[in-house]
């Protein structure tokens, strides 16, 4: 059986263990406490995953820096931009707990505590790009990333038998 990995979750966590001072304003999901400075990391909702060969998988994920200066908005985007360069086999150990699909989250054969995950790489589509004034005087960038790993876990993995 296989476990399909929640790769929004890994990718918010190489960008939260890249960019450590800024983990707290790090998000998946918006909700009324993430207040007016955050960077939302959100998959491509326009884009499937795209599987490159039998085990690894390509998947599209956008970042949104949103602050209440252009300034320090372009500055943080191109900071991650610039932490966040092309690289290769890339390893980040993700707790179980947060690692699954939601799906098959409720399995008694799940891995615990932390799971190494390898990331075969990383790659900017293209450098940040200005969305503007979005109102309220705050101002958001975008930048886009193709993520490229095996994001299954098989049974053998989890369980230690074949």
């Amino acid at each position: 059986m296989k476990y399909y990995i929640d790769t929004l979750y890994v990718m918010s966590e190489l960008l939260k263990n890249r960019m450590p001072d800024d983990a707290a304003k790090i998000f998946t999901v918006l909700n009324a406490n993430s207040g007016s400075e955050y960077i939302l990391v959100q998959q491509r909702s326009n884009l499937s995953a795209n599987l490159t060969n039998a085990t690894l998988s390509k998947k599209s994920y956008n970042v949104l820096v949103q602050s209440t200066s252009e300034n320090k908005t372009r500055q943080k985007a191109y900071q991650i931009y610039n932490t966040l360069r092309e690289g290769y086999n890339l390893q980040i150990d993700v707790p179980a707990s947060k690692l699954l699909d939601p799906e098959t989250a409720s399995s008694p054969n799940l891995p615990t505590g932390l799971v190494p995950i390898r990331i075969a790489s990383i790659r900017p589509i293209s450098e940040p790009y200005a969305i503007g004034n979005v109102g309220q005087g705050l101002f958001q960038y975008s930048l886009n990333y193709n993520l490229t790993g095996r994001f299954t876990l098989d049974e053998f993995r989890t369980t230690g038998n074949p």
